[in-house]
Parts: structure tokens; C-alpha cells; sequence
């Protein structure tokens, strides 16, 4: 939804999405739209039309938090225990190191306690690639970003979860109060999995 002179815009998209990964290791997305406003379409490699907040490698986020190769850039830190959709989980805050300013999301884990499983992580606004211009605009709203970015693993597959559900509240305070400028939501479903195999006869 995005707020313009007190009207709503409403924008609905389905996408096919592809997460592949090639033999050499190198990963790269591909999206193809199906359906705009209701209507079908099919337009390959197509383009994310989210006016300011771009999401892309969702499934890979977590790695950038969590991964050996990525530990020693933050500190870590147990905030609380609670339940999320019933499952007793652990809460933990990562935060970069001083001097360090890693080029991926950082931001809050929720951790099931049974087996250490990712369910849940909102991201620190400050970590967006796009951030500085969110700032500009709240200074020209003369209001403060607060900006919500929440990642939802619902979907478990052979011990990994996937991402459910991705969600950007896009709000400013000020002294008048709220402002709620636009929201994106995304929702991931019908996965599939798949092998492809190619043999080289000479």
C-alpha cells in the first residue's frame, strides 16, 4: 500500500521466482511475472516493482547473521526467550563489531530452542542498502524513519527453512504523530524443488 494525498494505491503482483544454483557454486534469482493487478501476464526476467524497498536473495539472508564466515563481524547478543507460533524460542540481537560495516542485512534472530531453527528475523533498517534515502525523506517530512522489516521461515524442507512471508512497514514519526507511507508484502508459497542434471557425450 502506498499513501498519496490521503488516497490508498493498491498494487498486487505474482511472481514465479527461481533460486538457482549452478555446479560452480554461483547462485542468482530469477523472476518471472505471472499476474499484475489480476491480469495475466508473462514477462520474464522481470523487474521488482517495489517503488523504494528492493528484496532479493531472502533465502540466503539468514547466512549473512548466522554463517561461520560471517560470526566474526558481530556480537551477539540473548535478549529474551518467548513463543512464537507456539514454539518456545531464544531471541538474539547481532550487531556489528565496531569498524565493521558489512555490505548485507543485519538484525534480530528468533531461534526455536529444540533445534537452533530460524523462524523469524526483523532486519535493522540502518543495514538497507537504500536507507540514506529513506533519512532524506523524513527530513523533508520533518519525521523519523521507523521503518519494520520482518523475514517469516515458515516452510521446512529436509531440516532448512525456507522464507514464508516477507514484510516492509514503511512509517515516519513526528509530533503529529504517525505516518504510514507505504507497506510491501510478500508472500512465498507452492515451492518446488528440483535437480538438473546434464550429461556431455563426446
Amino acid at each position: 500500500m502506498i499513501f498519496v494525498d490521503n488516497r490508498i494505491e493498491r498494487n498486487n503482483y505474482i511472481y514465479d521466482y527461481q533460486l538457482v544454483r549452478d555446479k560452480t557454486g554461483h547462485i542468482r534469482e530469477n523472476r518471472t511475472l505471472l499476474q499484475e493487478q489480476g491480469k495475466k501476464v508473462e514477462i520474464r526476467d522481470a523487474p521488482l516493482k517495489t517503488h523504494i524497498f528492493k528484496y532479493g536473495y531472502v533465502v540466503m539472508g539468514p547466512l549473512g547473521l548466522l554463517s561461520r564466515n560471517h560470526q566474526a563481524d558481530f556480537d551477539y547478543k540473548i535478549t529474551r526467550e518467548e513463543k512464537l507460533a507456539g514454539e518456545p524460542t531464544v531471541v538474539i540481537e547481532a550487531v556489528p563489531k565496531p569498524g565493521i560495516h558489512p555490505d548485507y542485512l543485519f538484525g534480530t534472530i528468533w531461534l526455536r530452542k529444540s533445534d537452533a531453527g530460524i523462524l523469524k528475523v526483523q532486519w535493522n533498517p540502518a543495514s538497507m542498502e537504500n536507507y540514506a534515502g529513506v533519512e532524506d525523506l523524513g527530513r523533508k517530512l520533518r519525521m523519523k524513519p521507523d521503518i519494520l522489516m520482518t523475514s517469516e521461515y515458515a516452510f521446512e524442507k529436509n531440516g532448512i527453512r525456507f522464507p514464508s512471508r516477507y514484510n516492509v512497514k514503511e512509517r515516519y514519526l513526528g509530533y503529529r504523530g504517525r505516518f504510514e507511507r507505504s507497506e510491501t508484502d510478500v508472500i512465498y508459497d507452492q515451492y518446488k524443488f528440483f535437480t538438473v542434471k546434464t550429461e556431455v557425450k563426446y
